[in-house]
């Protein structure tokens, strides 16, 4: 009941406000688990940024205790992500330099682990 109640809000939130679709990467898979990146501020600028990866799984349930660490950099080092109650939402502020580059997000489930890479574009 507790994850049905969080889910509504989240929806009405995310219906009150007109930039949705902007503060929005595309979804991408990693097995039968679906990740949606949501940032703030909108449109991402130089600096730090705020990060929301919102991981479901295909019954469209929570996938909770993940590792979930983002760089902005192949060569950075990586930033755990901070796990936001049991609802399969990770928190994490990332520094970003201006123009177009790739945010790197490393998931491990358990033994499995995977990078996925989202292109971003980053204004002044």
């Amino acid at each position: 009941m507790r994850i049905f109640v969080v889910m509504l809000v989240m929806l009405m939130l995310l219906a009150c406000g007109n930039d949705g679709d902007q503060s929005r990467l595309p979804s991408q898979q990693w097995g039968d688990i679906n990740i949606t990146i949501e940032f703030r501020p909108i449109p991402l600028r130089q600096g730090m940024n705020e990060f929301m990866i919102v991981a479901t799984n295909s019954d469209h349930l929570p996938a909770k205790d993940l590792v979930v660490s983002l760089r902005s950099k192949p060569d950075a080092p990586w930033q755990q992500a901070i796990q936001d109650g049991n609802i399969g939402v990770y928190r994490r502020a990332v520094r970003l330099d201006s123009g177009d580059q790739t945010l790197y997000v490393y998931l491990r489930d358990r033994l499995e682990e995977r990078v996925l890479e989202f292109p971003v574009s980053v204004s002044r």
